[in-house]
């Protein structure tokens, strides 16, 4: 029962730590799904007895590759490679992009004319059920622009943070009206996310 209730709070956390990013996901199953993974986690704690493991002390990186709308994968979406690199001394996560050409590289809606990239590193405190994030929403970008220059994105994070660090890149699609406003698709059904990061110290 314990361990019930610790990963209830961590799925809770998880989600409000980027229900910002998230808010217009649709996916009916996201709490099962993230349950599930973080039941796992928990069960892979091997520094505390059974009925005491915690989130924190398991192998998150089983949340690697983690699709919060498991209807719109991120990774079905863009199929180039991504990097990232989680630098704790200097209160920075980075993001490396490629170069890309949208019509080779994205999966997208017929109807939307363009999407941004959607962004999070967030440091997460299961204990005091606390969190810090640096969320960012990039440019807006059209469809059928011929080539994409390669980017890093960089979102700082508190120096030297102990707590684990999750990073998340996502996206979003747009049409652009007659009148010259975008309009988010379908409320954001087509929005998708995924963690892309685990940075973990104390295991």
């Amino acid at each position: 029962m314990n361990e019930f209730l610790t990963t209830a709070k961590g799925n809770k956390l998880i989600r409000n730590s980027l229900r910002s990013l998230g808010l217009y996901m649709s996916e009916r199953g996201l709490m099962n799904r993230l349950t599930k993974t973080l039941f796992s986690i928990i069960r892979s704690d091997a520094q505390n007895p059974r009925g005491e493991r915690k989130i924190e002390c398991g192998d998150l990186s089983q949340l690697n590759g983690f699709e919060l709308n498991s209807n719109n994968a991120f990774t079905q979406a863009f199929s180039e490679p991504i990097k990232v690199i989680t630098d704790r001394q200097a209160g920075a996560v980075r993001i490396i992009q490629e170069e890309y050409i949208p019509g080779e590289a994205l999966k997208h809606p017929i109807e939307a004319t363009h999407y941004r990239f959607i962004y999070g590193a967030v440091a997460l405190d299961f204990d005091l059920q606390e969190f810090e994030r640096s969320l960012l929403r990039g440019e807006m970008l059209l469809l059928d622009q011929g080539r994409v220059s390669a980017m890093t994105t960089i979102l700082p994070i508190h120096v030297d943070t102990t707590l684990p660090v999750i990073v998340v890149i996502g996206m979003e699609y747009f049409q652009l009206s007659a009148n010259g406003q975008f309009s988010l698709l379908q409320n954001g059904a087509y929005t998708s996310l995924t963690i892309i990061g685990v940075d973990q110290q104390n295991i």
